[in-house]
């Protein structure tokens, strides 16, 4: 895994709707059910069943308070993964259908 590459870059957007999709056509989606105990093992994400990692990002500052907070950002296919570097315990796992829109600079 490395950067976010143009190519990752457009797997995230086109990915959206199709996940909204499969989730209005089964009762239930593996990625709203979040994974048990720590996701985070070892510096690794413990990714979920038949779930793929497409990008991993060193270096990825939290900007939800006043002091920001370094962590690694994982791309997967089913959601988007921060966590500190501080503290694996400070994360967020966040399932596409939570997504509205993606916006890249």
């Amino acid at each position: 895994m490395g950067a976010i590459t143009p190519a990752c870059a457009r797997i995230i957007p086109q990915s959206i709707p199709h996940r909204h999709e499969t989730a209005d056509t089964q009762l239930t989606f593996a990625c709203d059910t979040p994974p048990p105990g720590a996701i985070i093992a070892d510096d690794e994400l413990r990714l979920l069943p038949r779930e793929q990692a497409y990008s991993r990002v060193s270096g990825v500052t939290n900007l939800s308070s006043d002091v920001g907070s370094t962590g690694t950002f994982f791309i997967t296919n089913t959601r988007l993964v921060w966590y500190s570097s501080a503290a694996e315990g400070f994360n967020i796992s966040l399932p596409y259908l939570q997504v509205c829109g993606v916006e890249t600079c």
